[in-house]
């Protein structure tokens, strides 16, 4: 990763992110932009995708719900 800021780091940084990660949990609104460019990575390397766009509840209870899922 670089030291500073230049085009192209936060997709350089997300795909980083998605190499190395079993799961990609994402809240996806819609179809377009850095998000949607991600999540649709991660499918191609066939990383589960943990969407919580449509959880209506606290991030604590979120993480709470999923946290024996994502256990190694």
């Amino acid at each position: 990763m670089a030291d500073t800021y230049y085009d192209g780091c936060m997709q350089a940084r997300n795909r980083y992110m998605v190499d190395n990660s079993k799961y990609c949990i994402c809240y996806l609104r819609y179809n377009g932009g850095g998000t949607y460019y991600t999540v649709k990575y991660a499918q191609k390397l066939n990383k589960e995708i943990i969407s919580i766009y449509n959880y209506n509840m606290p991030i604590k209870s979120i993480i709470e719900h999923f946290t024996d899922a994502i256990r190694y």
